[in-house]
């Protein structure tokens, strides 16, 4: 799934499917960057450090930090969607695509919180204390059109398998116009897709402001701490309530 593009080229989306091997380093050496450490953690001039590169040549992809911000959430979060949706391609089961769904997303928030955290809040890459550019308005308008679709495209296949799971009957995916619609005139299946997707994100987010517990706090330990089985309870639960309809 790619975006439509009417507007100027501001340095992003890149063509994730084509990348050259360079380019490829950048965006996952950025991607760690930015999932654990956050925007203040991103430096053109770090990436090329730890990639033993002039500056020169990451300044061939990126010429501003902001771009390389905005390009690696697009590349992070397109990169988990199509992860799973490949995986559930030709699933029918819709308990399967929605764990899948769950599952995923766990993942990708709770190994990369400073991306995950971009998409609620990316004005906040505007003030991370980087170099001011004319067009930081401008990219910022973009990567939120952008990631609106990729958005929406994310929703409604999370949304079908939560739809199918309730009426009883196999996945097939659903348009967002039609996931829109039974969101509007369904309110327990708009409770329930509201609920599986903020708290995926949530808890991922949670889980990871967790780990530092976990690994070096005894305390939660002996209190039996275990987020990762919290949420699978949860989840667990969840889905249960939905097939029960």
């Amino acid at each position: 799934m790619k975006p439509s593009r009417n507007t100027p080229k501001l340095g992003f989306p890149s063509d994730y499917e084509n990348l050259t091997p360079k380019h490829q380093q950048i965006l996952e050496l950025s991607e760690q960057l930015l999932g654990t450490l956050g925007v203040t953690g991103l430096e053109l001039k770090s990436i090329a450090k730890k990639l033993e590169v002039s500056p020169s040549l990451i300044n061939h992809y990126y010429r501003v930090t902001e771009t390389l911000v905005f390009d690696t959430v697009i590349y992070s979060y397109q990169k988990t969607i199509r992860k799973i949706q490949s995986e559930t391609e030709f699933e029918m089961n819709p308990e399967i695509v929605a764990r899948t769904w769950i599952r995923e997303m766990l993942d990708w928030t709770t190994n990369y919180p400073g991306v995950g955290v971009l998409l609620e809040f990316p004005r906040g890459v505007l003030r991370s204390g980087g170099k001011a550019h004319s067009n930081s308005e401008a990219q910022l308008s973009e990567f939120m059109k952008i990631m609106s679709q990729y958005g929406a495209s994310n929703v409604a296949y999370m949304c079908s398998s939560v739809r199918a799971l309730q009426k009883g009957k196999q996945f097939k995916p659903l348009s967002p116009v039609k996931v829109a619609s039974l969101i509007a005139t369904d309110s327990k299946f708009a409770m329930y897709v509201s609920l599986m997707g903020f708290a995926t994100i949530g808890g991922g987010l949670w889980m990871a402001g967790r780990k530092p517990a976990d690994s070096k706090n005894s305390f939660w330990r002996s209190l039996g701490f275990n987020p990762n089985k919290q949420i699978q309870t949860s989840i667990d639960e969840f889905i249960k309530i939905i097939k029960a309809r």
